[in-house]
């Protein structure tokens, strides 16, 4: 493809990102937190008065997609949440992970745990890279990484591997998975492998498994609906994962109408059915549903057409197979006169 270039022209003001949060924050988060988030720092500058109803209406999405986005970046200590008694948010404060720690100790530590402390890379002595190398499963991941990769590992990436391992305590097949994980997303640079294993480390990720789901959206929603339907066997399955999915991106359901429609599949068939709950939420998504309160709207509405109809069909006159014979209409008088006159 060919290369292009960036010009401006007439440019009034311009938004300042800083480039801790397009490194180390950014590539992980999800699109549309990105764009909310860079909408706040838009609107710093400017005073410009926001509400979450206001949001969502620019943003064209629902109001709780609005606080999950708030909340995460909360989570990364980027921004405090100001809420009043009933927990409706009246402010914003945005700052730096530094600035906020410091502000709102209290706060943030309600939060969010504080994380376990991120142990401090240091270099290998050639005595020490020689015994790592003669352990069969570092030959092995150093020989998969650079088929990865497809170039000869440095002694730094070298370094950075054994990091991964002998500090920050990850398999080699947590690590296998990393290295695929950056390189599938066009991202081969050691120093974006390590910001990611920081950040598994910061949320105790351990497993490939652990590492899969924390990847896919909505791995906490999943969570909630497999609780909803009485399934605590196993984590979530890739096609349950998808069904989820589905009803957030494609139907933009939020999990209060989701969970609503997993009660109401197991009070109908008494079995944990993802099928059934899609048909329902489809049903919800073409009678144009938003929120739960449509749906108690539209159950209510489906209640007194039912009733109607029982009531409809109780007004018809009881009719048997002997009614279908054509009724005669008989004057009796005229009847009676020719019954005198033939006695």
């Amino acid at each position: 493809m060919a290369d292009f270039k960036i010009t401006k022209s007439g440019y009034q003001s311009v938004t300042t990102v800083p480039d801790d949060f397009i490194e180390n924050y950014m590539p992980m988060a999800n699109g549309d937190y990105v764009k909310i988030y860079l909408y706040l720092l838009h609107c710093v500058k400017s005073d410009k008065i926001l509400s979450v109803s206001s949001l969502a209406d620019l943003f064209q999405c629902t109001e709780n997609d609005i606080k999950r986005a708030l909340k995460y970046w909360e989570s990364k200590q980027l921004l405090s949440i100001e809420e009043d008694i009933s927990g409706e948010i009246t402010g914003l404060f945005l700052t730096d992970e530094k600035t906020v720690n410091a502000s709102v100790p209290e706060k943030n530590a309600a939060v969010c745990p504080v994380p376990e402390p991120v142990p401090e890379k240091h270099s290998y002595s050639a005595d020490e890279m020689k015994k790592f190398k003669e352990q069969e499963e570092i030959k092995q991941l150093l020989f998969v990484c650079e088929q990865y990769l497809g170039k000869q590992l440095t002694r730094t990436d070298i370094e950075t591997l054994l990091y991964f391992y002998d500090e920050l305590h990850f398999s080699t097949d947590l690590i296998e998975y990393l290295v695929d994980y950056s390189v599938s997303r066009g991202k081969n640079s050691f120093h974006y492998m390590q910001t990611v294993a920081l950040e598994w480390h910061k949320k105790g990720l351990r497993t490939v498994d652990e590492a899969k789901l924390d990847s896919k959206p909505y791995a906490k929603e999943c969570y909630q609906v497999l609780k909803a339907l009485g399934i605590n066997n196993h984590d979530p399955l890739p096609t349950e994962v998808s069904y989820v999915d589905r009803w957030m991106k494609e139907y933009g359901f939020t999990i209060d109408i989701i969970l609503e429609a997993c009660n109401r599949t197991i009070m109908q068939i008494h079995k944990p059915k993802f099928e059934y709950v899609d048909g329902i939420l489809k049903a919800w998504k073409n009678a144009g549903v938003r929120y739960l309160s449509d749906v108690e709207k539209l159950t209510a509405e489906h209640k007194n057409r039912a009733a109607s109809k029982t009531q409809q069909k109780s007004d018809k006159p009881f009719t048997t197979r002997f009614h279908n014979f054509e009724q005669h209409s008989y004057n009796f008088e005229e009847l009676e006169k020719k019954l005198f006159i033939n006695q």
